[in-house]
C-alpha cells in the first residue's frame, strides 16, 4: 500500500491551495476583463446615443432657422448657421469613433451622408434666393432622409445598449454562480485537507502517544498500527515493534532467571549432598575420593557457567578484548576436539584437517572458547549419538571451520534468532539444559574478529555451523 509522506502531504496541499488560488485570481481576471469591456461597450453605447441625439438637436435648430430668413439678421444668422453646422459636424464626428459594430458603423456613413447632403442642399437654396417657406419645403426630402437615417442610428444604439446590459445582467448571474462554486468547491478542499489532517496525521499522533503511555504503565503492546502518513505510521510499527522486542526481551529474561537458577541449583545441590556426606566420618572414609572429585565438577560447572555470564556481560557492555597472536587454526581446531573426544561414550568426533599450516592472526583463547561451545553444543544436542564431523578448509584469503552433527535440527525460521542472548531453539528449549549464551558471545567473538558464524539445518537430520575467519596477509 503506497502511502502518503508529510513531505508529500504538504506540497500536495500547497499545491491545491495554488490551485485554488489560481483558479479564483483567474476568474477574477476574467470577471474584471468582461467587466470592463461591457462598461466600454455600454459607455461607447451611451454616447453614441447622445450624440445621434446631439446630431438630431442640431438638425430641428437649423431646419428652424430656415423660416426665420428675413426676420433676423444675415450676419448673425449666418454666424448662428455656422455654429450650428459646427456643433452637427462634431456630433457626427463623435459619432464614427463610438461604432461597436459594422452595422453601426454603416448607419453613421448614412447618416453622415444623408446630414450633409440635407446642409449642401439648404446653404445651395439659400444662395439661390429661396427663403421662408419655400426654403423649407425644398429642403424637406433631404431633411426627413437625414432625420430618418438618425433615428435609425439612435434605435440601433438603444437596441445595442439594451442587448449589451442584458449580457451584463447574464455573466453578472454566472459569475455569482461560478463565485458559489468556488466559494464551495474552497470550503470542500479546505476541509478534506483538514479531514486528512486530523484522520491521518493529529489523531495517529495521539493513537501513538497513548500507546505510549500505556506501554510505560501497564507493559501494554498495541494491537495494530493506526492509519496515517508514512512518517507516523513508520514511527507506530517500529514503537509497535520494539514492543515487541522488549517484551521478548523480558520473557527471554524471565527464561534466562529460570535456566540459570536450574543450572545452579543441580550443581548446588551436588555439592550440598557431598558435603553431608563428607560430614558424615561413617560414609566419607568409603567414597571421599568420589565425592571431592563430584564437587570438584560441579564447582568447575558452576565456573564455566559464571564465566559465560561475565563474557556475555562485558561483549553486551563492548568491554571484550582480543590478544591477537599469529597461531594455526588447526592446533587450536585440534586441541578442542582432543577436549571433548573422551566426553561421550555414544559419539565419536571425526575430525578432517588440511595437510598445510593455516596461519591467522587471532585470539586463540577466545577462538578455543567458540570452538568449545560448538563441539558442546553438536555433542548435546544429539541425545542418540552419532559422528560429529569437525572439518577444516582453506578458502584462499579465509578459512572455515565447520561441525556437523546428527542431531535434532533447527527450525529454518530460528536461524536468525538464536544468534541472540539468551534465546534457544524452540525445538529442545525445555528438553536440554542451557542459558542461550554460547551462540551468541560465540557470534560476537567471531565478528570481532572480522569472520562470520553461520548455521545450516534441517529437523530430524543434524545441523552445521560453520566459521569463517580471514587469514593472515
Amino acid at each position: 500500500m503506497i502511502r502518503l509522506g508529510l513531505r508529500a502531504y504538504f506540497i500536495l496541499s500547497f499545491l491545491l491551495f495554488a490551485l485554488f488560488i489560481s483558479a479564483v485570481c483567474g476568474g477574477l481576471w476574467i470577471a474584471s476583463d468582461h467587466l470592463e469591456q461591457t462598461a466600454t461597450e455600454m459607455n461607447d453605447a451611451v454616447k453614441g446615443i447622445a450624440s445621434a441625439q446631439a446630431v438630431l438637436e442640431g438638425l430641428e435648430i437649423h431646419r428652424r432657422q430656415s423660416l426665420l430668413q428675413g426676420l433676423t439678421d444675415k450676419a448673425e444668422r449666418d454666424k448662428r448657421r455656422e455654429g450650428i453646422e459646427h456643433d452637427i459636424e462634431t456630433a457626427l464626428f463623435a459619432l464614427e469613433g463610438f461604432n461597436i459594430s459594422e452595422h453601426e458603423h454603416d448607419l453613421a456613413e448614412v447618416a453622415r451622408t444623408d446630414v450633409n447632403t440635407y446642409l449642401t442642399e439648404s446653404a445651395r437654396f439659400e444662395n439661390e434666393g429661396v427663403k421662408g417657406l419655400d426654403l423649407f419645403v425644398k429642403t424637406s426630402p433631404s431633411y426627413d432622409s437625414a432625420l430618418s437615417s438618425i433615428l435609425d442610428l439612435n434605435r440601433f444604439n438603444q437596441k445595442a445598449a439594451f442587448e449589451i446590459e442584458r449580457k451584463a445582467v447574464a455573466k453578472g448571474g454566472l459569475y455569482k454562480h461560478w463565485s458559489m462554486v468556488v466559494t464551495i468547491a474552497v470550503m470542500s478542499g479546505l476541509g478534506m485537507l483538514i479531514w486528512f489532517f486530523h484522520n491521518f496525521l493529529y489523531l495517529p499522533l495521539m493513537e501513538t502517544r497513548q500507546s505510549i503511555a500505556r506501554f510505560s504503565d501497564d507493559q501494554h503492546v498495541p494491537e495494530k498500527v493506526p492509519r496515517a502518513l508514512r512518517e507516523i505510521h513508520e514511527i507506530a510499527h517500529a514503537f509497535q515493534q520494539l514492543t515487541h522486542s522488549l517484551n521478548r526481551q523480558n520473557e527471554q529474561r524471565l527464561i534466562f532467571i529460570a535456566a540459570v537458577a536450574h543450572d545452579l541449583k543441580n550443581p548446588l545441590g551436588a555439592i550440598q549432598m557431598s558435603c553431608e556426606i563428607l560430614m558424615d566420618s561413617e560414609q566419607a572414609g568409603k567414597n571421599q575420593g568420589d565425592l571431592i572429585r563430584i564437587v570438584g565438577r560441579q564447582a568447575a560447572q558452576l565456573r564455566r557457567l559464571v564465566d559465560d555470564l561475565l563474557n556475555a556481560a562485558r561483549i553486551e557492555a563492548g568491554q571484550m578484548q582480543l590478544t591477537k597472536t599469529v597461531l594455526d587454526v588447526r592446533d587450536i581446531v585440534r586441541d578442542s576436539v582432543l577436549l571433548f573426544q573422551s566426553l561421550s561414550t555414544i559419539h565419536t568426533i571425526d575430525l578432517k584437517l588440511p595437510e598445510n599450516r593455516i596461519i591467522a592472526d587471532c585470539d586463540g583463547v577466545r577462538l578455543g572458547q567458540v570452538f568449545n561451545n560448538l563441539l558442546s553444543n553438536a555433542i548435546k544436542y544429539s541425545p542418540k549419538g552419532g559422528a560429529v564431523i569437525v572439518e577444516v578448509k582453506s578458502q584462499g584469503s579465509s578459512v572455515s571451520v565447520s561441525f556437523r552433527d546428527p542431531g535434532i535440527g533447527i527450525p529454518a525460521d530460528e536461524f536468525k534468532s538464536i544468534f541472540e542472548p539468551f534465546r534457544r531453539p524452540s525445538a529442545s528449549r525445555h528438553q536440554i539444559p542451557g542459558v542461550g549464551l554460547g551462540l551468541s558471545t560465540s557470534k560476537k567473538i567471531i565478528e570481532a574478529h572480522g569472520g562470520s558464524l553461520e548455521v545450516v539445518s534441517q529437523i530430524g537430520e543434524g545441523t552445521e555451523f560453520i566459521v569463517t575467519l580471514p587469514l593472515q596477509a
